[in-house]
Order: C-alpha cells, then sequence, then structure tokens
C-alpha cells in the first residue's frame, strides 16, 4: 500500500520516538533536580564528624530554626577540649538549648561541622528527665539496660554509693522496707513519686553510671538549689577526664566552668573564666 508506505505518521512512529526524547528528557531533569535538592539539603544541614575521646570541635557553623526562616547563630567556632567546661549563656530565644542540640547530633537545620564522640561517649541531661517505666536499677543505668554486654554495668554496691554520692541515699532503704530486697528492684511511677529536684539529681547519678566521654547539661540543675547544684556540679568536676557543656541563667554556674559562651542574636562572645577570686564571689552571691 504506497500510502502506508510513504506516509509514516500513519502508524505513529515519530510520535512515538517524539514521546521517548520527551521521557529522556523529563528523566534528565528529574535526575539533576534531584543532584541540585541533595546538594542543597548537604548546604543546608550540620554535618557531624565522630571521633572517639573527649574533645567538642565547632567549625564554621550557622545554625537556623527548623523552617530555616531565621539565623540563631552565623559563623561560630569554638573547640571543646579533654576536661574543659564550657557554659553556654544568653537571652531566652538566643538558641542555647539548639545549639547544645546540634552538638548532641539532635538538631540539624544550619551548616558547618560538629567534631563529637560517638552517642555511646556522649551524655545529655534535660531539665526534665525521662523517668523510664522500670525498676530504680534501671533509672539509675539509662539509656543501658541491666545485662547489657555494650559495657561493664555498675555493680549494686556501686549504684547505692551513687545514689549517696547525689544525695538520694534515703531512696533505696525506703523502698527496701516496702518492697524488700536492697530496694534496687523496686518499680513506681518515678515522675510522680519523685520530685522534680530529686529527678535532675537521679539524672546525675546516671551520668556517674554511665561514665560518659562527654556531658552535655540543658538546665539539668534548674530545680536545685545552689548546694545541691554545687554538690552535683563537684562530682562532674572530680572526673577529670570529663567534658561537660552546660546551658544555665544562674551567676553561680560560672564557677564550674573554665569558659563561657555568650550568645547575643546571631553574634557570640567567647572568653575564659580563669579567675578562682571572681568565681568565689560570684557562689557567695
Amino acid at each position: 500500500d504506497p500510502w502506508n508506505r510513504q506516509d509514516p505518521f500513519r502508524h505513529g512512529a515519530p510520535h512515538r520516538t517524539f514521546l521517548r526524547e520527551e521521557e529522556e528528557e523529563e528523566g534528565r531533569e528529574v535526575k539533576a533536580g534531584e543532584k541540585a535538592a541533595e546538594r542543597k539539603e548537604e548546604e543546608s544541614s550540620i554535618k557531624s564528624v565522630i571521633v572517639p575521646g573527649e574533645v567538642v570541635r565547632i567549625k564554621d557553623l550557622t545554625l537556623k530554626t527548623p523552617d530555616n526562616s531565621r539565623v540563631l547563630i552565623e559563623n561560630l567556632n569554638i573547640e571543646v577540649q579533654k576536661g574543659q567546661h564550657l557554659l553556654i549563656v544568653g537571652n531566652s530565644g538566643a538558641g542555647k538549648s539548639s545549639l547544645l542540640r546540634a552538638i548532641a547530633g539532635l538538631w540539624t537545620a544550619g551548616k558547618g561541622e560538629i567534631t563529637r564522640p560517638p552517642p555511646g561517649e556522649t551524655f545529655f541531661l534535660p531539665q526534665r528527665p525521662y523517668c523510664t517505666l522500670g525498676s530504680l536499677r534501671e533509672q539509675l543505668l539509662y539509656p543501658q539496660r541491666p545485662g547489657s554486654a555494650d559495657k561493664k554495668l555498675p555493680s549494686d554496691d556501686e549504684l547505692l554509693q551513687i545514689l549517696q554520692k547525689v544525695k538520694l541515699q534515703d531512696l533505696a532503704p525506703r523502698l527496701s522496707a516496702q518492697d524488700g530486697g536492697n530496694g534496687l528492684d523496686s518499680v513506681r511511677d518515678w515522675s510522680s513519686m519523685l520530685s522534680l529536684g530529686e529527678q535532675q539529681r537521679l539524672a546525675f547519678g546516671r551520668l556517674l553510671a554511665n561514665s560518659p566521654r562527654v556531658a552535655i547539661l540543658d538546665e539539668a540543675s534548674s530545680a536545685l538549689d545552689l548546694m545541691s547544684e554545687k554538690s552535683m556540679y563537684e562530682l562532674l568536676e572530680n572526673l577529670p577526664h570529663l567534658t561537660y557543656i552546660s546551658v544555665g541563667h544562674r551567676p553561680s554556674l560560672l564557677h564550674y566552668h573554665d569558659m563561657k559562651l555568650k550568645l547575643k542574636g546571631d553574634k557570640f562572645e567567647i572568653e575564659k573564666i580563669a579567675d578562682t577570686s571572681e568565681k568565689q564571689q560570684i557562689v557567695a552571691l
């Protein structure tokens, strides 16, 4: 049929070719868009570098709100070395807690690089500690579990000594009188039974039980009186290899730190706290 031979459009061949080329072009555009989105995500995400040890290093960090609408901190560079203690201060909304969460790997909005130890070597103390459903032993070992093979866990005697160090020495005997045993196996609704101050002291006990290399404290002593706060931070100071970073409002906290990072809008100031006599005056206030 000459009609069929001379008119290839009759069978739609060029049309199919055009559709195929259009699909290929669309596929290339989609891939290019995906790569651009990946690059944009990398540029707008904080990079975590995991290195075993006690050092926290922040490089060229710009911290933003989760929707990227506001810059909280811009171009921060600071290194907290083994055994150093950094206090972060600033007005409400300055980004203190956001920075702590970024250091802990829980906040990625922004750009820059944070070098920190692995999760198992970092311990985060929030203002309101999480109380698990379980025994007193489980509260102290959290986030580890009894019988965990990850690391050697404290013995019962060591756990009871930890309770004494964090001024909860009456808790186990009281539970023992009610339930028998040494009190560590007693199960309670801990968030209801313990006051917030007791929960915060329990969290310091968790830190001692877990022996991290780096501790991150977000208003971790806000419900404690000054003497209890002093006792808790002195426990940390007696761990010579522990690096810790705190957020808090009380002037008394300066006594337990040797560096201060003050956040002011998207700007910041870094100061060394070296004058022991000045620290003593602050505590006396």
